[in-house]
C-alpha cells in the first residue's frame, strides 16, 4: 500500500515455492570470463559465459555473479581505496544458456587488485580473474631515450615501463626543430613498450640540408588522458655536446659572406613553462662580436621563439663595421647560451661557386597518390638565370608513370626563385622513392620524396587461454580469418602463477619451438635463462630455427614467472608454429598458467 496526502493506492504480489526443474543434475555446466584482463578504475567489466545444457534447466533461474577481492593474491599490489566485501550481480541467460552482466568498477566499491568473479548457476559454479589498477599515468612511468645526444644517421631507441594497465598501445608522435610532426605507434606488451627512428644521414646528393636535421627533438607519449615528453638532440658532435636543462642551439644561413650582405641567423629552443603551465616564450638575446681578441661587441638583437621554439633575426654587414675575418654569433636564453662562427671575405676569396647554389625543395617528405607536389627552388644569390628546368627521377618502385617522371622547363620570378606544381596520378602505381632535380647551366640540386600508399590503421584481436591447471600446453599462432579478414600472431606472451603454499623455485616454464629449441628454459641448452630486464633493455634477441625473435623474461624463482615473444622485425608476424609450453612442477604443486596471442591484420 501506499499513502500520500489523502490519496491511496494498493497493488498485490504472490509468493510461491521454487520452480523445480524437469531434469535434476548432480551439478549445472556453466563457464565466465571477463572481457579483459586488467582494468582501470572507472572502466566498465563485462562478465559473460554460458550454461550448458540449458533445456535441461529453469529458464528463469538467474545466474548470480560474485565479485570477491582477492587479499592473497593481491599481496605486494598497492591497495587504493574501495570495499573489501563481496559484489553481486545477476544475469538470466537467453534461450542457449549465454548470459552476460557488467558493472562499473567505482573506487568506491572496487580498490586495485586482484579479484574472482564466481558465478553460480542452481549448483553449478565457475569462476575467473581479472585485476583492477588505477588509470595509466605516465608521469609515474619510466620512459627515456638510450642518449641525449645523436648524430646524423643514429637511431633513436625509446623504452618504456608502465604500471599494470588495460591499455594496449600508445600514441607517438615526433616533433622535429621545424615543428612538423610525425605520429606512430607503439604496443604494449608485458607492461613495456620500444619504440625506434632514424635521424636522416647527410647525402652527397638530394636529402636535407644538414643545418635543417640538427636541433632538438620532442617525443611525446600519450594514451587517453595521460601524455609525456622527451626530448633529445641532434648535433654535428654529438660525443661531446649534452643535453642542458634550457637548451639552445644557433646557427647562419651560409659560412661565409660579403661586405655589404646581410646573414641570417636562425636557431631554436626549448621554449620553458611558468608555474600555471602555460607557454611563456622568454627573449633570445643574439650577439654578433668580432673575432679578434676582446672580442669587441658588434651587434646585438632580442627576438622571441615562437611555440615551436624556433627563433631568427637579419643583420647587415656594413663595410664602416666589418672587415675580413672570423665573427662570432653568440645566442643567449635563460641561463644557456649557443655559439656559431662565419668568415667575412672578399670577393676574390668566396668563389662564385660558393656564393650561387641552387636549391629545390619539395613542401612534404611523403605524398599520396592523387596528392599535388609543390616544388620550391631557385638560387641563394643573384645570377643571371632565366630559366630552371625541374625533373622528378625515380629511386625505387615500378616502372615510373610518364606523368610522374616528368621533366618541365620553369622560369623564377623576380626573386630568382621559382615555384611548380604537378598532381600525382591516382594509381598505386605511382608508389615509390622519387628524386626532384633543379638544374640551372653547370648547376644542379636534387632533394628526395616518397609516395606513399594509404594504409588503414590494424585492427587487432586476442587470444587467450585461463587458469590452466596442465603441465604441457601447446600454444599455436597461424593465422586467423574473422569475417574476411586475414590476422597474422604479432606477439605471444605467457605466465604461470604459483599458488600458495607452492614454493617458486620448483615451478618453472620451459618453452620450446615447434623445431623443439629450447628458447627459454633453466636448462645450460637454453637460449634465454635468466631476466631479460638490463639499463636500457627489456628484451635479447636471439636466433630460433632461422627467425630473428624478441624474448622477454622475467627470471625464475618468481611468483608470477612470464614470457614475451615477438618477432625482430616490426613487418614480421610470428611463424606458423605450435610453441610448446612446459610447466616443470612436482606433481602436488599446484599452478595456472595464462597465455595471449595478439594478432593483427596482414598486411596488405
Amino acid at each position: 500500500t501506499a499513502d500520500y496526502g489523502d490519496q491511496h493506492a494498493a497493488a498485490t504480489f504472490e509468493v510461491t515455492g521454487p520452480v523445480i526443474p524437469d531434469i535434476v543434475q548432480t551439478a549445472a555446466s556453466l563457464t565466465v570470463g571477463s572481457d579483459m584482463d586488467v582494468y582501470a578504475t572507472g572502466d566498465t567489466m563485462l562478465f559473460s559465459g554460458v550454461v550448458e545444457d540449458i533445456d535441461s534447466y529453469s529458464a528463469s533461474t538467474p545466474v548470480k555473479i560474485t565479485i570477491s577481492y582477492n587479499a592473497a593474491a593481491s599481496a605486494g599490489i598497492s591497495r587504493q581505496a574501495g570495499s573489501t566485501s563481496d559484489y553481486t550481480i545477476i544475469s538470466l541467460p537467453d534461450s542457449t544458456g549465454s548470459f552476460s552482466a557488467q558493472v562499473k568498477a567505482i573506487s568506491s566499491i572496487f580498490g586495485t587488485g586482484i579479484y574472482v568473479a564466481t558465478a553460480t548457476y542452481i549448483d553449478g559454479t565457475a569462476t575467473d580473474t581479472c585485476q583492477i589498477v588505477e588509470p595509466l599515468n605516465l608521469d609515474d612511468a619510466a620512459i627515456a631515450t638510450d642518449r641525449d645526444v645523436y648524430g646524423y644517421g643514429q637511431t633513436v631507441y625509446l623504452n618504456g615501463t608502465i604500471s599494470p594497465s588495460a591499455v594496449t598501445s600508445l600514441d607517438i608522435t615526433l616533433t622535429r626543430p621545424d615543428g612538423t610532426v610525425e605520429e606512430h605507434q607503439a604496443d604494449i606488451s608485458d607492461q613495456g613498450f620500444s619504440w625506434s627512428w632514424t635521424i636522416p644521414a647527410i647525402q652527397p646528393v638530394g636529402g636535407l640540408d644538414p643545418l635543417d636535421i640538427l636541433g632538438f627533438y620532442t617525443i611525446g607519449v600519450s594514451s587517453e588522458n595521460t601524455d609525456r615528453e622527451i626530448i633529445f638532440k641532434v648535433s654535428e658532435d654529438p660525443e661531446n655536446d649534452s643535453l642542458t636543462e634550457t637548451p639552445i642551439l644557433v646557427r647562419t644561413d651560409k659560412p661565409a659572406y660579403l661586405v655589404e650582405e646581410t646573414f641570417r641567423v636562425t636557431g631554436n629552443v626549448i621554449v620553458g613553462d611558468d608555474q600555471g603551465g602555460a607557454l611563456v616564450p622568454d627573449r633570445v638575446t643574439i650577439q654578433v662580436n668580432d673575432g679578434i681578441f676582446s672580442f669587441r661587441h658588434i651587434d646585438e638583437a632580442q627576438v622571441y621563439p615562437d611555440q615551436d621554439g624556433e627563433f631568427s633575426s637579419v643583420f647587415n654587414i656594413p663595410i664602416t663595421v666589418f672587415e675580413e675575418g672570423t665573427y662570432f654569433v653568440r645566442a643567449i636564453y635563460g641561463d644557456s647560451q649557443a655559439e656559431t662562427s662565419f668568415e667575412v671575405v672578399s670577393e676574390i676569396d668566396l668563389d662564385a661557386e660558393e656564393r650561387i647554389l641552387v636549391f629545390a625543395s619539395p613542401d612534404k617528405s611523403k605524398y599520396n597518390p592523387g596528392d599535388a607536389i609543390v616544388i620550391t627552388g631557385g638560387t641563394n644569390g643573384p645570377a643571371d638565370i632565366t630559366e630552371f628546368e625541374v625533373s622528378i627521377v625515380q629511386i625505387s618502385g615500378t616502372a615510373c608513370e610518364p606523368d610522374v617522371c616528368q621533366t618541365a622547363s620553369v622560369a623564377p620570378g623576380g626573386s630568382g626563385q621559382f615555384t611548380h606544381t604537378f598532381v600525382i596520378p591516382d594509381t598505386k602505381a605511382a608508389i615509390g622513392k622519387y628524386t626532384v632535380v633543379v638544374e640551372a647551366g653547370a648547376e644542379a640540386a636534387s632533394a628526395q620524396f616518397q609516395i606513399v600508399g594509404e594504409t588503414p590503421d590494424p585492427m587487432v584481436i586476442f587470444e587467450k587461454g585461463h587458469r590452466i591447471p596442465e603441465r604441457m600446453i601447446t600454444v599455436a599462432t597461424g593465422e586467423r580469418v574473422v569475417d574476411g579478414t586475414t590476422f597474422e600472431a604479432r606477439v605471444v606472451f605467457g605466465s604461470v602463477v604459483t599458488t600458495a603454499g607452492s614454493s617458486t623455485s620448483d615451478v618453472n616454464l620451459r618453452v620450446l619451438s615447434d623445431a623443439g629449441t629450447c628458447i627459454i628454459g633453466t636448462a645450460d641448452d637454453c637460449l634465454v635463462s635468466e631476466s631479460t630486464r638490463r639499463p636500457g633493455q627489456i628484451y635479447d634477441t636471439v636466433d630460433v630455427d632461422g627467425m630473428m625473435l624478441n624474448v622477454r623474461y622475467s627470471g625464475p624463482d618468481v611468483q608470477v614467472e612470464k614470457f614475451t615473444i615477438l618477432p625482430e622485425s616490426d613487418d614480421a608476424p610470428l611463424p606458423d608454429a605450435g610453441w610448446n609450453i612446459e610447466v616443470v612442477k612436482a606433481d602436488e604443486q599446484v599452478s595456472r598458467f595464462y597465455y595471449k596471442v595478439t594478432y593483427r591484420t596482414a598486411a596488405q
